[in-house]
């Protein structure tokens, strides 16, 4: 290892191999962030080591770090660590009582951040005058197509370009029976008016799903830290989501 790199409080700690460069991202209490290239790959990748807090207040600013990255990078993304909460009790075999707020705390920030659990494997290392045993972990992934449901939005009609879009991809360069020809332009229209609305309108749906998820976090932070900052933060996600 050519490079170590800290976060503030010491508490988390990254070894870098000599192969790789990195830009320190997010140097913060509960979680540093790392850029790595691979010299020899020319690939880059964003690494976000937890340490998170042990009540469920303090945790809160852990998931609006992790959201404001989710929403920012452009870059294959792994997070991992201590996150000192689990996602389902069945992760849980002895101790303390689960409290399911946490855990729908949690749940919401993976949700919301669009992440994936990958580790199918996982090493545990020697324990060495430490309470907290090292990990070696494998993490592997597979590509899975998955068909979307196609789906009409009336305020497309409203979009200047609309018709253009309809006009253009209405059509077929074969004769065929006229029932194919029709399944064929419909697949045509439904294609090209998928695409047109991503580059128009963005991801409509996933942005309504993120902005309910990041209303119920600030909900729960406003609850246990009424402060005017937190109110300011519930009122701007609740009017951009009636927008």
């Amino acid at each position: 290892m050519q490079h170590v790199v800290a976060n503030p409080n010491g508490k988390i700690w990254a070894f870098i191999a000599g192969i790789m460069e990195y830009e320190v991202i997010r140097e913060e209490e509960q979680m540093l962030t790392i850029k790595l290239h691979n010299i020899n790959l020319g690939l880059e990748v964003l690494i976000s080591l937890v340490y998170a807090k042990c009540t469920q207040g303090e945790r809160l600013q852990l998931w609006e770090s992790m959201y404001d990255l989710a929403t920012t990078t452009n870059i294959p993304w792994l997070i991992g660590e201590d996150f000192n909460v689990i996602s389902n009790s069945e992760e849980k075999l002895r101790g303390q009582q689960v409290i399911e707020s946490e855990v729908r705390d949690f749940n919401h920030c993976i949700s919301v951040c669009n992440l994936e659990d990958k580790v199918l494997e996982i090493e545990h290392l020697v324990r060495s005058g430490w309470d907290h045993t090292p990990l070696s972990i494998t993490f592997k992934t597979s590509a899975e197509k998955v068909i979307k449901p196609f789906r009409f939005l009336i305020f497309w009609v409203k979009e200047n370009s609309f018709m253009e879009v309809i006009r253009n991809h209405w059509k077929a360069d074969f004769e065929r029976d006229p029932f194919i020809l029709f399944h064929h332009k419909l697949k045509r229209v439904k294609r090209a008016l998928t695409q047109w609305s991503k580059e128009t309108f963005g991801n409509i749906f996933q942005e309504i799903v993120t902005l309910k998820e990041i209303i119920k976090i600030h909900e729960i932070e406003f609850e246990v830290n009424p402060t005017g900052g937190n109110r300011e933060k519930l009122q701007k996600t609740q009017a951009d989501l009636k927008k």
